[in-house]
C-alpha cells in the first residue's frame, strides 16, 4: 500500500515538475506604450501645437488617475506629470490600457476640450512571457472657439 502511494505521488511531483516554467513566473510585458501622439494640431488651419496640458483622462469610462498614464511600461515618452496634468509634447507616448480613450485637452488659446479615439495593440504575443506591443498613432486636432 505504501508503495502504491509512493509511486503515484512521486508521478504527480514529477509531472508537476515537467509543466514547471523553470526560468521563472509567467508575466506579462508591455513592449510599447498603447497611445502614441504623434501631432497636436489646430482643427482648422492643421498648424501644429507646440504642447498640451492633459487634464483628466477615461479609459472605457472610468477615469485613469494621471500618474498611471506616466508609470508603466518605461516606454512613456514627451509626458511629464506636472502638478495636477500631464504636459505632452508631441510626439508622446503613454499607457498601457487598450480601448476607448477621452483625454481633456487645455492648451494656449483653446479652451478646454474632450477627445475620444481607440487605441490598441497592433500586436498580441501570447504563451510565457506574453507580451504587447505596437501602439496606436494618434493626431489630436483641437478647435479654438468661434
Amino acid at each position: 500500500m505504501r508503495r502504491a502511494f509512493a509511486t503515484v505521488t512521486l508521478g504527480l511531483i514529477g509531472s508537476l515538475l515537467v509543466g514547471c516554467n523553470t526560468a521563472g513566473p509567467c508575466v506579462h510585458v508591455y513592449r510599447d506604450a498603447v497611445v502614441h501622439v504623434s501631432a497636436f494640431v489646430d482643427s482648422a488651419s492643421s498648424a501644429d501645437i507646440d504642447s498640451v496640458f492633459i487634464t483628466d483622462v477615461k479609459v472605457n469610462g472610468s477615469t485613469l488617475p494621471l500618474y498611471l498614464a506616466v508609470l508603466g511600461s518605461g516606454h512613456e515618452t514627451g509626458i511629464r506629470l506636472d502638478g495636477d496634468t500631464l504636459r505632452c509634447s508631441a510626439p508622446c507616448a503613454f499607457g498601457q490600457s487598450e480601448g476607448s480613450w477621452e483625454v481633456t485637452l487645455l492648451a494656449r488659446g483653446y479652451p478646454l476640450q474632450t477627445i475620444a479615439f481607440e487605441a490598441r495593440y497592433a500586436t498580441f504575443h501570447g504563451g510565457c512571457p506574453s507580451y504587447n506591443d505596437h501602439g496606436t498613432t494618434v493626431v489630436l486636432r483641437l478647435a479654438r472657439p468661434t
